[in-house]
């Protein structure tokens, strides 16, 4: 029954939802509104993605927790936001569930690094491994070549992600690392180790 008069009410019900979820203690009660509020449809993808920009860390994790189980059509813009929160655990909320929308393209993936976490940013890169997705390899290169201030070993992780990429312009991408006198001797090495395994 609550269901239907929440939706009755329309993006007042939803407020109401979320507002009562923000202040539930109990993690199995906000887990029963999470999938409640999930039902509300269009309702709460707009109240959802207003609160995205919260101060109040909790807040953005939920909201962050519905727009990806309602399942945002617009879901990697809408929670790009999201990896630039300063509280960690907003951050790998978001990662963890919605890993399929972390922005692997030319605005997301050489934009990530200054916001996340040293663990974060290494479970980024194992979502980019896994996901093979093309669009990623422009921010992945500038990413690396930008990387001044990320240790050796996540750049040589991003270097792997290049490798996994089925194209040209990974390979491409590879090759420049390679040809780059300025690179470390172990990223050059792990590019070089990249540039077999992509051959």
């Amino acid at each position: 029954m609550v269901v239907p008069l929440l939706k009755w009410m329309g993006p007042k019900g939803a407020e109401k939802a979320f507002e009562r979820l923000d202040e539930e203690p109990s993690t199995s009660q906000r887990l029963r509104l999470i999938r409640l509020i999930g039902q509300l449809g269009p309702n709460a993808l707009e109240v959802g993605r207003s609160r995205l920009g919260d101060n109040r860390w909790y807040v953005v994790r939920n909201a962050c927790s519905i727009l990806s189980s309602v399942g945002d059509p617009d879901l990697a813009a809408q929670l790009s936001g999201a990896l630039r929160h300063p509280d960690g655990r907003v951050q790998q909320r978001r990662l963890l569930r919605s890993p399929k929308a972390v922005p692997g393209s030319r605005r997301g993936a050489g934009q990530l690094a200054p916001y996340l976490q040293p663990h974060l940013l290494e479970l980024a890169l194992d979502h980019m491994v896994i996901l093979k997705e093309p669009a990623a390899v422009t921010g992945l290169e500038g990413w690396i070549f930008g990387g001044t201030t990320i240790k050796t070993g996540t750049l040589a992780k991003a270097v792997q992600a290049l490798a996994v990429i089925p194209s040209e312009p990974a390979t491409e991408a590879l090759a420049r690392i390679l040809s780059d006198g300025g690179q470390v001797p172990a990223m050059r090495k792990a590019a070089v180790t990249a540039w077999a395994t992509a051959l």
